[in-house]
């Protein structure tokens, strides 16, 4: 399927997930599942690293919306008398919309909830969403890395 580049900052509950991302390049499923898993470590992880409870059982949802307002990053919170803004706006929709549909596309399509059919979603298609998974989860570890003064 490729490389996998994603820098977590040496974070060994993020570096074991990615490894078993890595693992399933040849598993659609499991590479679905295992990125919709990436990026709720990495929700869970900047939740915590800011200080804030993460409620057992929250919903992925939930938790990426969170994140996103504690990393000034929710679309509607842009500046808009910042030149561009209206396309940051939309790139900081999409980085939801990423994380939301990778957590949909798992729950139809990956591993984690005994599927009685194989999965439809092409090597190709997994590919891009791996990797789109991974940009997302590596923009929301920067942007805690600067909140944090790293």
């Amino acid at each position: 399927m490729g490389d996998i580049d994603l820098d977590t900052g040496g974070r060994e509950a993020l570096d074991e997930a990615l490894e078993r991302l890595r693992r399933s390049s040849d598993d659609p499923a499991l590479a679905i599942g295992t990125a919709k898993d990436l990026l709720e470590s990495v929700a869970k992880f900047v939740l915590e690293e800011l200080g804030m409870g993460v409620q057992k059982g929250a919903p992925f949802n939930q938790l990426w919306h969170v994140v996103q307002e504690c990393l000034g990053v929710l679309s509607k919170n842009v500046d808009t008398d910042l030149a561009g803004y209206k396309e940051i706006r939309q790139i900081h929709q999409s980085s939801w919309d990423i994380a939301r549909n990778v957590s949909a596309l798992r729950n139809l399509q990956g591993t984690g909830h005994g599927r009685t059919l194989p999965t439809g979603v092409s090597k190709e298609l997994t590919w891009l969403v791996v990797r789109e998974a991974c940009s997302v989860a590596e923009y929301m570890l920067r942007l805690l890395d600067k909140e944090q003064g790293r």
